[in-house]
């Protein structure tokens, strides 16, 4: 491999922005708009109830430096492994066109006769890979023209919210549970090697209708600059309060500085000090919403505090994702909620934003603590994002596409890894101090989005030490306290069909409320009015499918 000056005489933000393609943590960079954090994949069968899932076969491959846990700590690594291994002996594809359908988080790269990296990736997985990639914006409208037609592409995207997904999968796609289920899965060892997790999303009335997109567990994170912190002693606050003390001593608005700029995801987060943090919860088979918790209602009333005392950023409200962190990278707001892989990715890199003065050393990631002191509860994914469907065909062909897919879930440590996240040495990528960075070409040719056909499992790193080790930290802290909802693997045909527009009542309310000009009378009207137009049915539909597949 070619080497390249040290790290320490690359600009840093640089460096790390190369690091897996733009992803520090060793994970699929994140889409800039579209994004749902912290959500379950409606219409998905349950896992109990006779569902088969595939045999979990973790892959040996290199010693992380920091180890990994069942319950959802990703290994970290500091070093990137020396000498991958070759995990696939011959391409999968026998020369076969595959047609795949994605959704894409960057500029659409060059196509494969004018983009090495393409064509190299082609040759070593033995297929022509033609990927239809769609903005994350568009792909909602794209995927319903897609399935209504009558030329659909071997491999689709089932985005975690796609509606009424059971009915469309049992009627387009195929049923891979005899393929994967169980010892079955044997035959494409990499994805054995997929967190068992990962796997309950895709399951559709206990069977299994494609391959996840492995994700952490822990999948969002309240972001703090703590350089921006005039008192460190604030920066683990015990308490709704203190958190409270925080918001108004990084506050300045003569200085154009403000706390936070999240409003909804902010009430979601002291929502997890005050109560159990998901959006539904189960007790003895019984379904509550979060709309319906007093927890939920005294969350309302903590964030009316900090908007009355003037630590939201004016354009909080109407602030999009991507201008949330742009706010954040130029120290107009210190706090900010969003995805985990996006820890390094897009914090602090001057070719998004020649403004951002964040560092990723003194990025942290906050844990909630309870209302009144004591453990407060964070509110987990899914363990994926979202999953490839197959398009219904024989067995034979089925196999071909599991091969190419097992191709790219190759994980840490192998060569397939090292070419798919940085493509070739010298043209895609160089040696600096031991990490493979992208060049300009690499990075203007490697956005091909393999990361949203499935991936690798999950894994900090490999970077250095300095940047790895606070995230370790954050999700050694955070898994205890995770809490997932009981949705994963249950369906609710009126949530596939009212669930949306009923969410986004409920939320333009909220923000109404929060901001005062509405009262919190009115938001217990609101929720009367949500049971009355569905909330009911989706609970008791919710409810029914929990016992049937308990």
């Amino acid at each position: 491999m070619t080497h390249a000056r040290s790290l320490d005489h690359l600009d840093r933000r640089r460096f790390l922005r190369g690091l897996a393609g733009g992803a520090l943590l060793g994970l699929a960079a994140p889409a800039l708009s579209g994004c749902q954090f912290g959500g379950v994949a409606e219409g998905a069968g349950a896992d109990g109830g006779g569902a088969r899932l595939p045999k979990y076969l973790p892959y040996a491959g290199p010693r992380p430096d920091l180890p990994g846990t069942e319950d959802g700590v990703n290994p970290a690594y500091f070093r990137f492994p020396t000498n991958p291994v070759r995990g696939v002996a011959e391409g999968p594809g026998q020369g076969r066109r595959v047609r795949i359908a994605t959704t894409v988080a960057g500029p659409v790269p060059p196509g494969p006769d004018r983009n090495g990296y393409w064509a190299t990736l082609n040759a070593r997985v033995g297929a022509d890979l033609d990927f239809q990639m769609v903005p994350a914006a568009d792909w909602q409208r794209r995927f319903a023209s897609l399935v209504d037609g009558d030329d659909l592409p071997d491999l689709v995207r089932i985005h975690p919210g796609a509606p009424d997904r059971s009915a469309l999968l049992n009627e387009r796609f195929a049923d891979l549970t005899e393929l994967l289920a169980g010892d079955a899965v044997a035959d494409f060892p990499f994805l054995a090697n997929l967190p068992t997790d990962s796997w309950r999303g895709v399951l559709n009335d206990g069977r299994l209708y494609g391959v996840p997109v492995p994700r952490p567990l822990a999948d969002t994170t309240m972001y703090i600059r703590t350089e921006l912190v005039p008192h460190q002693g604030r920066l683990t606050p015990s308490s709704f309060a203190e958190f409270r003390d925080l918001c108004r001593s990084v506050t300045d608005p003569k200085a154009r500085r403000w706390a936070l700029a999240c409003p909804d995801e902010l009430v979601a987060w002291v929502y997890g000090m005050a109560g159990p943090a998901t959006v539904w919860v189960e007790d003895n088979g019984r379904f509550t919403h979060q709309y319906e918790r007093d927890e939920y209602r005294r969350a309302l009333s903590a964030v009316i505090e900090l908007v009355r005392a003037g630590c939201l950023h004016p354009e909080s409200f109407t602030a999009d994702l991507v201008k949330r962190r742009t706010l954040l990278n130029t120290g107009q707001v210190v706090m900010n909620h969003d995805s985990f892989t996006v820890w390094a990715d897009t914090h602090g890199d001057p070719d998004a934003d020649p403004n951002a003065t964040t560092q990723v050393a003194t990025l942290r990631g906050l844990v909630p603590p309870g209302f009144d002191g004591g453990e407060g509860a964070h509110r987990g994914g899914t363990g994926n994002s979202g999953f490839t469907a197959f398009r219904k065909a024989d067995t034979k062909t089925l196999r071909r596409l599991l091969g190419v897919l097992d191709w790219l879930a190759a994980p840490l440590g192998t060569q397939e890894y090292l070419l798919r996240k940085f493509g070739r040495s010298g043209a895609d990528h160089t040696l600096v101090d031991g990490y493979p960075v992208l060049t300009e070409t690499g990075r203007r040719e490697t956005g091909l989005p393999t990361n949203y056909v499935t991936d690798s499992p999950p894994t900090l790193g490999p970077a250095p030490q300095v940047d790895v080790a606070p995230a370790y930290a954050w999700q050694a802290a955070i898994i205890p306290i995770t809490r997932h909802d009981p949705r994963v693997g249950l369906f609710a045909p009126t949530e596939a069909v009212k669930g949306a527009a009923l969410a986004a009542r409920m939320t333009a309310l909220q923000h109404e409320v929060v901001q005062g000009r509405r009262t919190l009378a009115e938001w217990d009207d609101a929720v009367r009015r949500w049971r009355e137009d569905g909330g009911n049915t989706i609970r008791s539909e919710y409810e029914r499918s929990f016992e049937q597949n308990s």
